[in-house]
């Protein structure tokens, strides 16, 4: 799929994780700060890309689409007002520096 610069026409804060310490059983702390704000589309998976999404990410919800960046990763996330996508897995499509494909999950608020 193909999209163009038009369909971007949702704003959201990239954010990458801030790991300050760890609590008593191990698991990181920290804080989520926002990287930049970035436009985005948001697409529900559909039949036709769910099969293709779970082979790579077993959870994934949706598919976001925005104009390529370097340093983005499967580590952050992107909140989008008072919803919240976990990156599954960031992909530079045809390898062009153009756009990114992430596959992502929503998690609840």
């Amino acid at each position: 799929m193909r999209i163009h610069a038009n369909q971007l026409k949702t704003a959201g804060e990239l954010q990458s994780f801030s790991q300050t310490g760890t609590d008593s059983r191990g698991q990181p702390t920290g804080t989520w700060e926002t990287v930049s704000t970035v436009r985005v589309k948001i697409e529900p998976l559909s039949g036709r890309t769910v099969e293709y999404a779970h082979q790579l990410y077993d959870q994934t919800t949706h598919v976001l689409w925005m104009r390529y960046r370097s340093g983005v990763t499967a580590a952050q996330r992107l909140v989008v007002g008072t919803r919240t996508f976990h990156f599954g897995y960031v992909e530079n499509v045809d390898e062009d520096g153009k756009w990114l494909r992430i596959l992502a999950t929503e998690v609840p608020a």
